[in-house]
């Protein structure tokens, strides 16, 4: 945290008080306010870093979603014990140097970056960011791995276990789903009732589930069939939710238990996690290192490497496929471009022979 004896915090602000709207707005000192603040943003440059945050917070929230919001929300709640009593104008780069430093020994490269770059459009909006810009540097962050398949045994153990225990059926048809659907655990969490199809189905219309809400990007919203694998384990856990409250297409299919112990469930809140579940049963399969994601690659690795399956298909199920993960299995699909390429001379392209030999004419 930074150091009470520090010079740049002595005299710092206390918070202005909330200023209230009057009838109509007519002479409203919270609209003025709001007006000053747009009009005049170097105003945010004299108040305390709790108080500008949730100023420019409060303005930005109606443009962004409510997930962006809460992990902003987060981010400020992460960089107040640091900056809580500075004022905006007081920020210089020596801070954010030391944030670093103090930061890291608790979380990684990325949040650390993505919580100071919510402090720099704070100060950015106060016109505070450009002199700093130039100096500021990123953590460094490690290079990124593309997830690979489990072998055949080790999955198979993985659902053997699973499917053992009573008190890790959410981990359990959660993990059938990711494997069998490229569904990802956060897509998975943020289903609700009116995104299931899992009717009888007709042969032309089987069961399915859309994929819109806690997308990481819009690309990764989309309708996915379910085989019977992933259509017993919605409906299993559909039946599980009903049985807790949820009948409407507005409640979550994986509804939020009540906390500190209490019974009950919020079904218009998706559940938090079943992370506590997955480490116990992964640790039972002896897997202790597989996370949840990873099954996702898993399904993913397993559709690149059916030559029969194109790689639109793979994009269109996944939402988004990496290229990195797509070169890896290039050579699996090479003698399928072999193919491709040999259909050209037979469509009218000279043969290779042809070819060499009007070379040696020339």
């Amino acid at each position: 945290m930074a150091s009470n004896n520090c010079e740049a915090v002595r005299g710092a602000r206390a918070e202005p008080r909330e200023l209230e709207h009057t009838t109509g707005h007519i002479d409203c000192p919270a609209c003025d306010e709001a007006r000053r603040r747009m009009l005049f943003p170097d105003a945010l440059g004299a108040m305390a870093f709790p108080s500008a945050a949730a100023a420019w917070l409060e303005s930005h929230a109606q443009h962004i979603s409510a997930g962006t919001v809460r992990d902003y929300r987060n981010c400020i709640k992460a960089l107040t014990p640091f900056f809580g009593k500075l004022q905006l104008g007081q920020i210089h780069i020596g801070h954010l140097e030391w944030y670093q430093k103090m930061r890291s020994g608790g979380v990684g490269p990325s949040r650390v970056n993505h919580e100071l770059n919510t402090l720099s459009q704070i100060l950015g909006r106060a016109g505070l960011w450009q002199p700093m810009a130039e100096h500021y540097k990123p953590l460094r962050l490690p290079r990124p791995q593309v997830g690979c398949a489990i072998a055949a045994e080790d999955e198979t153990r993985l659902f053997r276990m699973a499917g053992s225990n009573p008190r890790w059926l959410v981990a359990y048809c959660c993990s059938l789903i990711t494997a069998n659907t490229t569904a990802g655990p956060n897509e998975i969490r943020h289903l609700k009732l009116g995104d299931l199809d899992i009717g009888a189905g007709q042969p032309d219309m089987p069961p399915a589930i859309r994929i819109s809400e806690g997308v990481k990007n819009e690309y990764r919203r989309r309708t996915i069939p379910l085989n019977e694998t992933a259509a017993w384990a919605v409906r299993t856990l559909a039946q599980r939710a009903r049985e807790i409250g949820a009948v409407d297409t507005a409640h979550y299919l994986l509804p939020h238990r009540a906390a500190n112990g209490r019974q009950g469930f919020d079904v218009t809140r998706p559940i938090t996690s079943w992370r506590t579940a997955w480490k116990k049963l992964r640790a039972a399969a002896g897997l202790p290192q597989l996370r949840m994601y990873d099954l996702r690659h898993h399904a993913i690795t397993r559709l690149l490497e059916d030559e029969d399956v194109s790689e639109r298909t793979v994009i269109e199920l996944a939402g988004h496929v990496s290229r990195a993960m797509l070169e890896r299995y290039s050579h699996i699909r090479m003698r399928t471009k072999r193919e491709a390429v040999d259909g050209l001379a037979k469509k009218g392209a000279a043969p290779a022979e042809r070819a060499q030999l009007m070379l040696v004419k020339k």
